[in-house]
C-alpha cells in the first residue's frame, strides 16, 4: 500500500493557504527537506507525542535519536554548526561517502560564521579555529543523528509525561486508551474529489465505539502556550479548515459509510489538546456544526461574548458548590469543550 505522502492530491494545510495569497500556497507546496535547515523544536515536539499516541516504539526509534541536554557548544554557535552539518551532509551524500571532521570544512565554517555575524572583529584564522574549537564536540554528536530527527533527553521525557497524561485524564482516556468494544483507526487516510480536484487528508485516530454505536474523528495537538487559549489558536492556525476537510472526507469513506448504514453516528470531530510543560490538564475541543461550517463554506463569526460580574458570581458559586476547580463548569458537564465563533 502506498503511503500517504505518495498519494496524489492537495491536503488541507496547503490549500487553506491559498485563502491568504496564491503565493503562500505555492510555497506550502515545499516539503521539508535539508536545505531548508532543521525541523523546527515544537514541530518535532509534536511529532513525537504524536507517534508515541498513534504509532509504536520501532517507528519512533527509526525517525528519532535521543542526544543530551547540553554539551560544550553554546547557543550562539549550534546554529553555526547545523548549518555547515547540512553542508556537510550534503557533501558526503553527493561524493558517496562519510562526513569528515569538522577541519575539514574550513572554507564552509568561514562562511556561515561571516553570515552569522559570528565574532565579526575577529581574524578569518581565529574564527575558523574558534569554531573548531568550541563546535566539534556538538559536530561529532551531530553525526550519531544522520537520518534521523534528534531530541533531548528532556523533551522526550516531556513527551512521554504528555502521552501518559492523555491516556490517564478522565476526559480524554477514551480517545487514547483501548477499552472493550473500542477499535482504533490511526492515520486514516482519507480521499475525495470536488470540482474534478484530488483532495487527501491523514486523521490522526478515528474511534470506532462498538458499544454506543459511534464515530468520533480525533486530532491531537500539542501546544507550549495554556490550554485555555486553544479557541484563539484554533482561528489562528484555521483548524476549522483542517475539520471541515477531514469531516467532508470521512462522510464519503467506504469504511464510515458501511458502519453509518448499520446504525452508527458520526460525531462531531475533536481536537484533544496537551500542553507541552502539563501545567494545565490536557482538554477535549469539539467542533460544532456552526464552527465546521464557516470551515467548509467561509462565513463571519460574529463579536466575541464578554462575561460580566454576574457571570463571573454564577462561575464562582458553582465551582464552590461542587468543589471542582480543575476546569470551566461548562466543561465538567460533558467531558469537552465547544471551540467558539
Amino acid at each position: 500500500m502506498s503511503s500517504y505522502k505518495e498519494l496524489d492530491g492537495v491536503n488541507q494545510s496547503s490549500l487553506k493557504k491559498i485563502i491568504t495569497h496564491p503565493q503562500q500556497y505555492l510555497s506550502a507546496l515545499k516539503k521539508y527537506s535539508e536545505e531548508e535547515g532543521f525541523e523546527k523544536d515544537h514541530f518535532v515536539f509534536g511529532r513525537a507525542v504524536d507517534i508515541m499516541l498513534v504509532g509504536n516504539k520501532e517507528e519512533f526509534d527509526d525517525q528519532f535519536v535521543r542526544i543530551p541536554d547540553t554539551t560544550k557548544c553554546s547557543d550562539t554557535l549550534k546554529p553555526i554548526i547545523d548549518e555547515i552539518f547540512l553542508t556537510a551532509s550534503l557533501l558526503a551524500e553527493a561524493e558517496e561517502t562519510t562526513i569528515s571532521l569538522l577541519e575539514y570544512y574550513k572554507t564552509h565554517i568561514l562562511y556561515k560564521a561571516r553570515a552569522f555575524n559570528y565574532y565579526p572583529n575577529y581574524k578569518d584564522d581565529t574564527v575558523v579555529a574558534t569554531v573548531i574549537k568550541q563546535g566539534s564536540e556538538y559536530f561529532e554528536l551531530l553525526k550519531t543523528t544522520v537520518g534521523k530527527t534528534p531530541i533531548t533527553e528532556t523533551e522526550y521525557a516531556k513527551a512521554v509525561n504528555c502521552m501518559m497524561a492523555l491516556k490517564a485524564n478522565d476526559f480524554t482516556k477514551k480517545y487514547t486508551r483501548k477499552e472493550k468494544g473500542i477499535e482504533f483507526w490511526d492515520r486514516f487516510i482519507i480521499q475525495f474529489e470536488h470540482k474534478e480536484t484530488k483532495i487527501k487528508g491523514e486523521l490522526d485516530r478515528v474511534v470506532i465505539d462498538h458499544n454506543t454505536k459511534e464515530i468520533t474523528p480525533i486530532d491531537f495537538k500539542t501546544t507550549s502556550k495554556s490550554i485555555y487559549g486553544f479557541n484563539s489558536e484554533f482561528w489562528k492556525h484555521r483548524y476549522d479548515f483542517q475539520a471541515a476537510t477531514y469531516y467532508r472526507g470521512l462522510m464519503f469513506h467506504p469504511a464510515v459509510k458501511a458502519l453509518i448504514e448499520n446504525g452508527y453516528k458520526l460525531n462531531s470531530f475533536k481536537y484533544v489538546v496537551v500542553e507541552k510543560q502539563l501545567v494545565h490538564q490536557p482538554m477535549v475541543f469539539n467542533v460544532g456544526p456552526d464552527v465546521l461550517f464557516i470551515g467548509l463554506c467561509g462565513g463571519e463569526r460574529p463579536a466575541y461574548k464578554i462575561e460580566g460580574f454576574y457571570d463571573a458570581m454564577n462561575r464562582y458559586q458553582w465551582h464552590k458548590e461542587n468543589d471542582k476547580w480543575d476546569y470551566p463548569m461548562e466543561y465538567y458537564e460533558k467531558g469537552e469543550i465547544n471551540i467558539k465563533l
